[in-house]
């Protein structure tokens, strides 16, 4: 009798065991799993930001040349202008 009574509690233990170690695997890969989709999306947003900063550091740079380009011309049709007054 007493020796039945062990072996089921026994019995139970190792299906408690069993049951939370398995809850514990799932939740392990669930969260593998979700840290995995985030440094996807973290290195893909480091690449998107680094696409961005170089397309807006080539504009910036086309703009700088635009505009000494433009501040030449003014100063050439300032200088015709003055040129012609005199």
């Amino acid at each position: 009798m007493k020796v039945n009574l062990a072996r089921q509690e026994v019995d139970l233990e190792k299906r408690k065991t069993e049951s939370l170690r398995a809850a514990f695997n799932a939740d392990r890969k669930a969260l593998s799993e979700k840290i995995e989709a985030l440094e996807d999306t973290l290195a893909f947003k480091r690449k998107e930001f680094e696409e961005l900063s170089s397309q807006l550091s080539t504009r910036e740079e086309t703009d700088s040349m635009q505009r000494n380009e433009l501040n030449f011309w003014n100063g050439k049709v300032t200088n015709m202008r003055r040129d012609l007054e005199m």
